[in-house]
C-alpha cells in the first residue's frame, strides 16, 4: 500500500509541478514571453524540433514504450521503471507500468484513476484543476514553442538507424531539481517517438 500511495502522491504532486514550471502565477504570458529571448538552435535540432511538433499536431492517438528512472538520496541505486503509455486526443492518458510492479495511471473527464492490481487498491482523484496541463506536459502534445521555453533542447545520435534522440533538460531551479531530462528516441523523418 504505501509504494501505490507513494506513486500516486508523485503522480498527483506532479501535476501540481506542472503548474508551477508553467510560470503564469502573477506574471501575464505576454509579460513572460517578452522576457524570453527566442533561443537559437543549430540547423539539426530545429529540423527535429519543427517534425517533432508537425508529428504532435497530426496523431490523435499515440502509444509508446517508457523507462523512468528516479534518482533520490533515499534509494540505494536508481529506481527503474518501464511501462506503456496510451494517448488519445483530446483527454485520454493511460501510463501502464509493467515493471517493477503493474501500475496502472489513466487521466479521463478530469479524474485521475490510479489503480495497483498486486494489491488490489484503487484511487479516484479529481484533477479537473490540472487536467488540461497534465495532459499537455504529461501526454505529449505541448507545442513546441511553448516546450522551449522551459527546457533546452539537444539532439544526439541515436543508438537505432534512422532515428534521433531529443533531450530536453529544464531551465529552471524548481523543474531542474524535480526533474535531469526528458530523453525522446524520435524518427528522423516523421517526427514520431519511436
Amino acid at each position: 500500500m504505501r509504494r501505490f500511495s507513494l506513486t500516486l502522491a508523485v503522480f498527483i504532486a506532479a501535476a501540481a509541478f506542472v503548474t508551477q514550471v508553467r510560470g503564469v502565477s502573477a506574471v501575464g504570458k505576454s509579460q513572460v514571453a517578452a522576457r524570453t529571448p527566442k533561443p537559437a538552435y543549430s540547423k539539426e535540432v530545429k529540423e527535429l524540433l519543427d517534425r517533432f511538433d508537425a508529428f504532435q499536431k497530426a496523431a490523435n492517438t499515440l502509444q509508446a514504450d517508457f523507462k523512468q528512472e528516479n534518482h533520490s538520496s533515499l534509494l540505494l541505486a536508481p529506481a527503474v521503471l518501464e511501462g506503456n503509455l496510451s494517448l488519445s486526443k483530446p483527454s485520454s492518458i493511460r501510463y501502464t507500468y509493467k515493471s517493477p510492479d503493474p501500475l496502472v495511471f489513466l487521466i479521463h473527464g478530469g479524474y485521475l484513476t490510479a489503480h495497483d492490481p498486486g494489491r488490489m487498491l484503487a484511487a479516484h482523484v479529481d484533477v479537473r484543476r490540472y487536467e488540461q496541463k497534465v495532459f499537455r506536459y504529461m501526454g505529449l502534445t505541448e507545442p513546441v514553442e511553448e516546450l522551449v521555453k522551459h527546457f533546452t533542447p539537444t539532439v544526439e545520435v541515436s543508438k537505432i538507424a534512422g532515428q534521433a534522440r531529443l533531450i530536453l533538460k529544464p531551465l529552471k531551479g524548481k523543474a531542474q531539481e524535480k526533474l535531469a531530462s526528458l530523453v525522446f528516441e524520435i524518427n528522423k523523418s516523421t517526427g514520431a517517438p519511436a
